[in-house]
């Protein structure tokens, strides 16, 4: 997201200094001020405006279209039994987040508890329903992702025959 946002604002990643923080560390560096800005996703941008020590300048609709990468080694994905494990996996994955958006007050709560942020916050990233991306969508990541190296072309298929 931080590529295409710098895309859009006719920036060059060649003119950011990039530093690669977990959220916790972003977090501290944001506040105390050694880093300007934290690219970051749910629930740390709700925890951000809601408890006033931060705002958001760009967020990820309209730019990207999705908030998910997964990825696999070609060998794994040559492998019919990794395969197979990886489309079970994003079969359940999808299931999950169906589950979730479907019961918003239980997931909250309970990712609240997991992950230590009231419920509220939690469950904010599932607040606004799924949106289809249709597949002409889909190729508005690649070349701001793929100028960074972050996406490699081949995928698994998620509905297998």
């Amino acid at each position: 997201m931080a590529l295409k946002a710098l895309e859009q604002a006719g920036i060059s990643p060649k003119e950011v200094q990039w530093v690669f923080l977990g959220p916790v560390d972003a977090k501290v560096a944001l506040l105390n001020g050694s880093v300007d800005a934290w690219a970051t996703w749910e629930p740390y941008t709700t925890q951000m405006v809601k408890t006033n020590e931060g705002q958001i300048l760009v967020s990820g609709k309209g730019l990207l279209p999705g908030n998910t990468f997964l990825a696999a080694t070609d060998s794994a994905l040559n492998d019919p039994h990794k395969r197979a494990a990886l489309q079970d996996y994003l079969q359940r994955l999808a299931g999950a987040e169906r589950w979730a958006y479907a019961n918003l007050d239980s997931y909250g709560k309970t990712l609240g508890e997991i992950i230590r942020f009231p419920a509220e916050i939690a469950r904010a990233q599932f607040c606004q329903p799924p949106v289809a991306v249709a597949a002409a969508g889909r190729g508005n990541s690649g070349p701001a992702a793929g100028n960074g190296g972050l996406l490699s072309r081949q995928r698994p298929d998620p509905h297998p025959a």
